[in-house]
């Protein structure tokens, strides 16, 4: 009984070092969106907010800002495009800006384009690309 004690105290232990190893945050993500000249948002910008939201909150690696000035990165919803094909499942183009807060300032990381049959899909690349990109170019 003794040995499955420790056995089970050491397994739990080895979880909770590789949780918070693992757990390392990038930083704190601001989702905005781009108006257009006269004032718009893209058609269904707020979707693609509410879908990297709710992903941001899944992530372990990721974190969601309450507001710009506490992020460390923002992405910026660009466009949303839809090419419909006869026949074929529709493209959805989400295009977004990902920058980078610098000694207060925001300076420009990245653009990212993601192609997908569904919004979603698109908006949770778009991140990943995001994590890609920062992971190869930030040193923290």
């Amino acid at each position: 009984m003794k040995r499955i004690m420790i056995l089970v105290g050491a397994v739990v232990l080895f979880g909770i070092v590789t949780e918070t190893v693992y757990a390392q945050s990038l930083g704190k993500f601001y989702i905005a969106i781009q108006l257009d000249e006269n004032g718009f948002a893209p058609s269904g910008a707020e979707d693609t907010v509410k879908d990297m939201h709710n992903r941001i909150a899944r992530d372990r690696e990721l974190s969601l800002a309450e507001d710009e000035a506490d992020a460390d990165f923002m992405i910026t919803i660009v466009s949303r495009e839809e090419n419909i094909v006869s026949g074929q499942s529709n493209s959805r183009r989400l295009t977004s800006t990902l920058s980078v807060k610098d000694e207060g300032d925001w300076k420009p990381g990245t653009r990212i384009s993601k192609v997908s049959t569904f919004w979603n899909i698109s908006a949770i690349d778009t991140l990943n690309d995001a994590k890609r990109w920062i992971k190869a170019n930030i040193k923290k």
